[in-house]
């Protein structure tokens, strides 16, 4: 009915990033984000703040560094044409002050790090007893694909564990995507899923968990005729997670400028509930980037 539609605007994201470098060995950056929230205070916060240290020499062929700060660790990759975020981001998607080692070369990034999460599960102390691993691999140009893993999923942004005494161990998180381009055309593909059950006591309590493994996997398309004009589709699906929903649409993006990208998205989600739960989101976005 017209009473369900609604329409905004919304200064989705503000952000500013400075990077220094000193010399070959030492550097850093720090990203300011602002983002416009209903209910919420207009803050800008820090996202990133993070200071890097690189090796001269080799190791294993390889560029080894060590990168310590607020950064978002390297769990999933999260690759998309569209507008809005992929359901796997909304599961996987971490933030922390973290320490994190990575070997880089041309072929292949692997990164590990620790962390101290904000939740722990029953019996657990307050310590750096988070782990995080990524593999990238890059065997030939325009082809990607890799796995992560993060010792506990209930770390992520979404929130999974309302309540910290009813989560009575850790439950591992894993996750693998592919990145190709041929020509004109793209393809991006990731799945990410919990390893273990979530307590049952924190499913009844939950918001986003909606059952006890959660888990969602994303797929777009997408066409690039020229080098201004940009057309993508996706689909993607959550098991476990905001009533396992089931979302697609499309989005088409032009470059203005060699700085400006206009994009229209149309996405429709329908989660499996006991009412019709359709929703249709169109988004016009405006994107200015320097």
């Amino acid at each position: 009915s017209d009473s369900d539609e609604e329409s905004d605007l919304t200064l989705a994201t503000a952000e500013l990033s400075i990077e220094a470098t000193l010399n070959e060995m030492v550097g850093g950056h720090i990203t300011l984000l602002y983002e416009e929230e209903d209910g919420e205070d207009d803050d800008i916060d820090v996202d990133e703040a993070v200071i890097s240290l690189t090796s001269p020499g080799q190791l294993f062929g390889q560029t080894p560094s060590v990168h310590v700060g607020r950064m978002y660790v390297p769990f999933g990759m999260f690759n998309s044409y569209m507008v809005s975020d992929p359901l796997t981001l909304e599961i996987g998607e971490t933030q922390d002050t973290a320490a994190l080692f990575a070997l880089e070369g041309d072929v292949w990034v692997l990164k590990a790090g620790v962390f101290n999460g904000d939740v722990d599960a029953d019996g657990d102390n307050n310590h750096i007893d988070n782990f995080v691993a990524s593999l990238e691999l890059m065997p030939v140009e325009n082809l990607a694909f890799g796995f992560s893993y993060i010792n506990d999923l209930a770390e992520s942004d979404s929130e999974l564990v309302q309540d910290a005494t009813l989560y009575s161990s850790n439950v591992a998180g894993a996750s693998a995507f592919l990145s190709a381009q041929c020509g004109q055309f793209g393809l991006e593909l990731e799945y990410l899923t919990a390893l273990d059950d979530f307590d049952s006591a924190l499913i009844a309590i939950g918001d986003g968990l909606t059952g006890k493994r959660p888990e969602a996997w994303n797929l777009e398309l997408a066409w690039m005729p020229t080098e201004k004009v940009q057309l993508a589709v996706r689909y993607e699906e959550a098991n476990d997670f905001q009533d396992d929903v089931k979302r697609y649409g499309a989005t088409a993006s032009y470059g203005l400028h060699e700085h400006v990208v206009v994009a229209l998205e149309y996405l429709r989600s329908d989660a499996d509930v006991a009412v019709d739960d359709t929703v249709d989101v169109v988004t016009a976005q405006l994107a200015l980037e320097f």
